[in-house]
């Protein structure tokens, strides 16, 4: 019968939408995967704030400068390169090559640039912006620790803890603060 109207099986309408469902999903589960790839790899266009360049340069024939910084390997090392830091600074921590949990707040990176520098922990300084995770391990190992709050800075809104010796709001006030002229918490 040539009018006659074909029945659809529901069960296998069923199955073409879940099978197009999961087909859609997976497509972007690897959109995603692939982007946060390419992040990860890109070579970032960034530049140190102006207090941060002006503070390595006149710091840096001073003290023996280092970095600690955590986050996936590719994307560190990418920023590192981008900023130039090897050339500035005499060491460079990505606590990913120091292995799985030794990410801030773990001391190892901190332990490791003591050990570098060959100095007291008395003679160590960390200056960071987020409290949360950056200044509980060199506080605890007895360095003192600065924590950069700046207007409008990621971290702003979040209180310092007992473990932040000194805040400024630019880098330009560290030497004070190094100094001894800024008034910051003593350790017993």
């Amino acid at each position: 019968m040539p009018h006659e109207r074909m029945r659809e099986d529901p069960s296998q309408r069923s199955l073409a939408l879940g099978d197009a469902v999961c087909g859609a999903r997976q497509a972007v589960e690897e959109s995603v995967i692939q982007l946060v790839e390419r992040y990860r790899c890109h070579n970032p266009c960034i530049t140190l704030l102006a207090d941060a360049d002006e503070t390595i340069e006149r710091l840096r024939n001073r003290h023996d400068l280092a970095a600690l910084s955590d986050g996936p390997l590719d994307s560190q090392r990418a920023k590192v390169r981008a900023l130039g830091l090897t050339a500035r600074l005499e060491r460079i921590v990505l606590t990913e090559e120091l292995g799985p949990g030794c990410e801030k707040p773990d001391p190892a990176g901190f332990k490791l640039i003591q050990e570098w520098a060959g100095v007291a922990a008395g003679r160590c300084v960390y200056v960071a912006d987020n409290p949360l995770k950056d200044f509980g391990a060199p506080w605890e190992l007895g360095w003192l620790t600065i924590r950069v709050r700046r207007v409008g800075g990621i971290h702003q809104h979040l209180p310092s803890g007992p473990d932040v010796g000194a805040e400024v709001t630019s880098l330009g006030s560290l030497d004070q603060v190094l100094a001894g002229s800024v008034r910051h918490s003593v350790r017993p």
